[in-house]
């Protein structure tokens, strides 16, 4: 809980690893605390860029499958319920 307290940027240097690494990590905590204190899943989005995420997945071209695997660990008694998905665009 301290980390997701802490004020950014952070006012100290790790022993290991960059200072970039821990501020991510700090902004994961700190949106799971909220969750937890709200009873309820929260995110907040990323500003897309050229070269991560999905963009970097090349363009679409005929013949793509794909295949979307989810899973959700807050349906029923602590069980994980997947969801499978498939599309086939014949007209790209």
């Amino acid at each position: 809980m301290a980390l997701a307290a802490e004020p950014l940027p952070l006012r100290w240097k790790p022993e290991r690893g960059a200072v970039q690494t821990y501020e991510r990590i700090r902004e994961q905590v700190r949106v799971q605390f909220i969750a937890r204190d709200a009873r309820t899943p929260v995110y907040e989005p990323l500003e897309p860029g050229a070269g991560y995420g999905l963009a970097r997945l090349p363009e679409p071209s005929a013949g793509d499958v794909f295949f979307d695997l989810k899973g959700d660990p807050y349906v029923g008694e602590g069980d994980l319920e997947y969801l499978f998905g498939h599309a086939v665009f014949d007209d790209l």
